[in-house]
């Protein structure tokens, strides 16, 4: 017959399987609750008194088990915060690298514009006698902005 494991105080309503993107990256963090807190609070005090009735020599035993249960908890947030942390952290690396490639495209697209741009407004000044307006044309300064910009991320 298995033994039955008592059902522990504390209760974590972080989802482990949560799945960030930029954006839905969460703005709270639920985990242990104030509800799981108060409930394990109110069992403690409960059992010090029921199993001791305050005896000094009792008291001691009772304590290190209290110690354990709030260590219980403590490792419960520990591990909700680090699982968190690690996919925060991951979500932004990914975003980083998504982002830097988007640009690489659109670096190659601005100069696949202003070549096309070049092309068009040499057909112009051939066919109507002059070229067109230079600021139909992505500038450099615009391109090299936005990859400082990335690149300080």
């Amino acid at each position: 017959m298995k033994n039955k494991q008592p059902e522990s105080e504390i209760r974590s309503d972080y989802d482990r399987n949560e799945h960030f993107t930029l954006n839905n990256i969460p703005k709270h963090f639920d985990s242990v609750t104030n509800e799981s807190l108060a409930r394990l609070k109110r069992s403690i005090i409960e059992k010090v008194e029921n199993d001791t009735s305050l005896k000094p020599g009792a008291l001691q035993a009772a304590l290190k088990g209290v110690d354990g249960q709030f260590e219980e908890a403590y490792s419960t947030l520990e591990g909700d915060y680090s699982a968190r942390k690690t996919k925060l952290q991951t979500t932004y690396t990914q975003g980083i690298s998504d982002v830097r490639r988007a640009f690489k495209n659109y670096e190659l697209q601005v100069e696949e514009h202003n070549i096309a741009f070049h092309n068009y407004s040499n057909a112009n000044k051939a066919i109507n006698g002059e070229p067109l307006s230079d600021h139909l044309m992505i500038g450099q300064d615009e391109v090299k902005k936005l990859k400082e910009a990335i690149n300080n991320l």
